[in-house]
């Protein structure tokens, strides 16, 4: 291997090197972007976590009281038959 051919493997590898150092520059800002979207997301997910548990939890109390208002409406006019038959 002559001087020059040496010299141009070296700068190659150089080159290399430089490619490579800059690329795990950038891969290492992309994670952290992502890492900063990913805690962001979490977050999120645990305010709709909350949020549908909240809104289940009316639910439930709203079909307590619709099964109760049934209850009552199906008793009233058995009342009102009553009351009309006298």
């Amino acid at each position: 291997m002559t001087d020059e051919e040496r010299q141009k493997t070296i700068d190659f590898i150089l080159q290399q090197q430089a490619n490579f150092s800059v690329n795990i520059q950038k891969l290492e800002e992309r994670q952290a972007e992502f890492a900063i979207g990913l805690e962001s997301l979490r977050e999120a997910q645990s305010r709709t976590d909350a949020t549908v548990s909240e809104l289940a939890s009316q639910v439930q109390l709203i079909a307590r009281q619709q099964s109760h208002i049934n209850e009552v409406v199906a008793v009233k006019p058995k009342r009102s038959s009553i009351r009309m038959k006298s």
